[in-house]
């Protein structure tokens, strides 16, 4: 019997019990939470009720279970010392809007199972705990352990696995499946900075006048909404129309929507309006993917007669050097390199009000660079030109895996083998996993080429095809690694 043929002849658990797993870590609403930090409780109450459900449920299965205090924790199957590692997590970015079903029910549909964090990384996280236990029930030797890892800060910073790393001994080999396939060999640089501008508080009073602008969740998300408070002045014109005309138009030339709200009000007496416009979320490291809604609102107002009141210039400046391009070429950032292509380029959040600017981005840069690179000379000059100033914020460096190691080539031969892909080859992507935070590692699916990416978008779900999928392939990628 080959590899491959062992792998499916694994004792799995049911279907249905897998699902109803999965359904149930979904309900814990794990998003970031710095509040209890004082009580031991790094990343909030949530994320560590969603640790000691898994956790658990693998003592009851007889694995050793283990919580590292609230950051992380682990459970292993086998007493070697060398041990293969899976890293997942169990924070989940906020659940954003526009959402057919309520993102923390776990909802199980006919095809699919939907909820934040189905794909990033609760589900991969329990085929991977399915797929450890099939090992452990068809009772075949192994030559290392293995160990399941869950982080709690992956989304904001992996502070869980540098905790993990001041006292645990590191995987001789191993993988995160909080990507893509067929493997990935290599992930773009990190970094998040802000640009901000301190207003006079000078006003236009001219028919529309612009009094606010909010926008986004976390810097790693494609913002889907954005709020724009605005005053018309009747007195100085036709303002209403003037907004009504501009909002169709818009809507006629790009793929996003805008409500609008306005209260009863006197003629000729000034009065407030509420800009809405939805776009589509989508993750910072791909944000082609969406429609990023402070840069068409940020669009859509370049076409209002703001004047050139301090808001009406930061606009101008918005629209110059960022616009609705996401490679960084307007703010001076064009990197590009073979391995990885394009530096990428996300406005997360927005802020303005009358006394000033705040803007919160992630960039993704191409494996060949640095993060001194990105914040290049030309940058700063092109920042200042428009009156903001630029906060540079840590950079994370690339990393690059041999292609042709033993890691990278186990990891392919099992995708091959249960795919039939039999042209695939290792990738490269701009998004941080695991892999960055602990040598050895690799990020290896859950995403098949075929799979709908809904990673940090409304209505997020894996389908019941590729969830049993996953637990095959990494049972059996678990098993050639303790072999490799």
């Amino acid at each position: 019997m080959d590899a491959y043929q062992r792998a499916l002849a694994l004792p799995f658990a049911t279907n249905t019990q897998m699902y109803q797993t999965l359904s149930q870590l979904l309900k814990y609403p794990s998003v970031f939470d710095g509040s209890l930090v004082g009580q031991g409780i790094p990343y909030g109450q949530a994320t560590v009720d969603a640790l000691n459900a898994l956790l658990s449920l693998g003592a009851a299965e007889g694995f050793e279970a283990v919580n590292l205090d609230n950051h992380v924790g682990y459970l292993q199957y086998g007493s070697h010392e060398e041990y293969i590692g899976v890293l997942c997590h169990l924070d989940v970015v906020p659940a954003g809007n526009y959402w057919t079903h309520q993102p923390f029910d776990g909802v199980i549909l006919e095809d699919r199972i939907v909820g934040r964090g189905a794909l990033d990384n609760k589900g991969p996280a329990v085929a991977s705990f399915y797929a450890l236990k099939a090992l452990k029930d068809s009772g075949l030797p192994l030559n290392r352990s293995i160990r399941l890892i869950f982080g709690l800060n992956e989304e904001t910073g992996s502070k869980c696995v540098a905790h993990y790393n001041l006292t645990q001994k590191p995987p001789v080999l191993g993988f995160t499946p909080d990507a893509e396939f067929p493997v990935i060999y290599a992930e773009k640089g990190i970094t998040s900075f802000k640009l901000k501008e301190n207003f006079h508080r000078s006003r236009s009073l001219n028919e529309i006048e612009l009094l606010s602008l909010n926008g986004g969740t976390a810097v790693n998300m494609v913002p889907d909404t954005c709020e724009a408070q605005l005053n018309l002045n009747p007195a100085e014109g036709h303002g209403l129309e003037i907004l009504k005309a501009a909002i169709a138009d818009f809507e006629k030339h790009h793929p996003v929507s805008i409500s609008w709200d306005a209260p009863e009000h006197v003629d000729n007496v000034s009065y407030p309006v509420t800009l809405i416009l939805k776009g589509t979320s989508a993750h910072a490291s791909t944000p082609e993917a969406g429609h990023n809604a402070v840069s068409y609102m940020m669009s859509f107002l370049g076409h209002l007669p703001l004047g050139d009141g301090d808001m009406g210039q930061a606009i101008k400046a918005y629209n110059k050097l960022i616009g609705l391009e996401y490679y960084g070429e307007g703010l001076g950032m064009g990197l590009s390199d073979e391995p990885s292509g394009k530096l990428t380029l996300n406005v997360g959040q927005v802020h303005m009000d009358i006394d000033g600017l705040m803007l919160h981005i992630n960039v993704r840069f191409p494996v060949t660079y640095t993060g001194q690179d990105v914040y290049n000379d030309e940058v700063k000059a092109r920042v200042a030109s428009v009156g903001w100033t630029l906060e540079e914020g840590r950079a994370v460096a690339p990393i690059v895996h041999q292609r042709d190691g033993v890691l990278v080539k186990t990891l392919m031969e099992v995708y091959r083998a249960h795919t039939g892909d039999a042209q695939a080859e290792p990738i490269s992507i701009g998004g941080g996993t695991y892999a960055r935070s602990i040598p050895g590692i690799v990020a290896f699916g859950p995403l098949f080429s075929h799979s709908q990416d809904t990673m940090h978008q409304a209505d997020e779900h894996i389908t019941k095809s590729d969830f049993d999928q996953l637990v095959r392939i990494y049972a059996d990628a678990m098993l050639r690694l303790t072999e490799a």
